[in-house]
């Protein structure tokens, strides 16, 4: 996929859980809108075993639904991920995106607000299934000063509280992609830390990472496995600059200087990183998957939802070395660190990677 932020994924177990632990008398709407556009989704929800059987359904969705099974057969054996219900169902939607992402952080901060629930605890978004009610929250939190970015969802985790279903949003993207979303959901379910984002998200995109790999170079072929490549290059060089470029933001922010002269500043950093994004992107045959991000309302949010996804997963990917590729022992130690203080937990990640060499990719 396109880097997650793009593609998205949204914990709707949040939402739904936290609702059915509250008493009657919440009648908040963001709830009832996020309980209502569940139980439709999964309203529409059929066994993938039956529209196999379906002789009305086409020869092109019966290959890709196979291909989901087969996906999902080397992520619960390969990737030792959980062999629960989730992806063996499908929904045809009748739309592209599935919901929709409000990510906000103050005006001159890069840490997102966070919302926080019952069961998965506090994170770094709220999410909507309709974008007009997206729009709407998001405006308001525009009136009271923050920067906002609204990014469409084509996919989603319930941490293995339901069972996730196959969505038409996603089932025509490209093998690998396909690959690398039901393997980053499925990490979710398998190891889920409250009110850590940035852990949960960075540790699923390696394991994505990883996984993908296995599947091309088991299941595909050269040309897949060179256009994944690819794509991993493009996405680690576009991470990278929105790293860089987010360090030097948040000196202007810790530097104490007046609003004026910060607001100034941010605006002089924003416009100088999407004239790197436009040079780098107009590159012939260099293909730009963060058009939509870049282009337009370029602040603060939206670097804060790279960096959710990607801070991270050099400690990871240096764990998932050390142990050979040993998956069993990968998520034992991953699991070991979860159970830490969310300071020492960070400060354990961040030991794997020397500071130097972390940031040596942001120059």
């Amino acid at each position: 996929m396109p880097i997650r932020v793009i593609r998205g994924s949204l914990l709707i177990c949040a939402l739904c859980a936290s609702a059915l632990l509250l008493t009657s008398c919440n009648t908040s709407a963001y709830y009832s809108q996020a309980v209502t556009g569940h139980l439709k989704l999964y309203a529409k929800r059929k066994p993938i075993e039956k529209v196999l059987r379906d002789e009305e359904v086409s020869g092109d969705l019966k290959e890709k639904l196979n291909k989901v099974r087969k996906i999902r057969a080397f992520a619960t054996a390969e990737m030792k991920l959980p062999d629960n219900g989730s992806f063996t169902g499908y929904v045809e939607l009748d739309r592209r995106y599935l919901a929709w992402s409000v990510v906000a952080t103050p005006e001159f901060s890069l840490s997102p607000l966070k919302w926080c629930f019952p069961v998965a605890g506090c994170v770094s978004y709220r999410g909507y299934f309709n974008r007009e009610d997206a729009d709407a929250f998001a405006e308001t939190l525009r009136e009271e000063g923050y920067d906002v970015s609204v990014l469409p969802i084509a996919a989603y985790s319930t941490l293995g509280w339901f069972d996730d279903p196959v969505l038409s949003t996603f089932l025509s993207w490209p093998e690998q992609n396909l690959a690398g979303l039901i393997i980053h959901e499925l990490t979710h379910a398998k190891i889920y830390i409250k009110d850590d984002s940035v852990f949960n998200e960075s540790l699923a995109s390696v394991v994505e990472h990883e996984g993908v790999m296995r599947w091309v170079k088991s299941n595909g072929n050269e040309a897949q496995l060179n256009a994944y490549n690819d794509f991993q290059k493009r996405k680690a060089m576009f991470a990278g600059n929105v790293m860089k470029y987010r360090e030097r933001l948040k000196t202007v922010y810790d530097s104490g200087a007046g609003p004026d002269e910060m607001r100034d500043m941010k605006k002089t950093i924003l416009n100088e990183m999407l004239e790197e994004y436009r040079r780098e992107s107009a590159t012939p045959g260099t293909r730009s998957e963060y058009r939509q991000m870049f282009y337009k309302d370029l602040n603060n949010a939206k670097l804060a939802s790279v960096y959710t996804y990607y801070d991270l997963v050099p400690s990871f990917r240096r764990l998932l070395d050390l142990k050979n590729g040993n998956l069993d022992e990968f998520y034992a130690e991953v699991n070991e660190i979860g159970a830490l203080p969310k300071e020492e937990r960070e400060h354990r990640l961040n030991a794997l990677i020397p500071a130097e060499a972390k940031h040596a990719g942001r120059e």
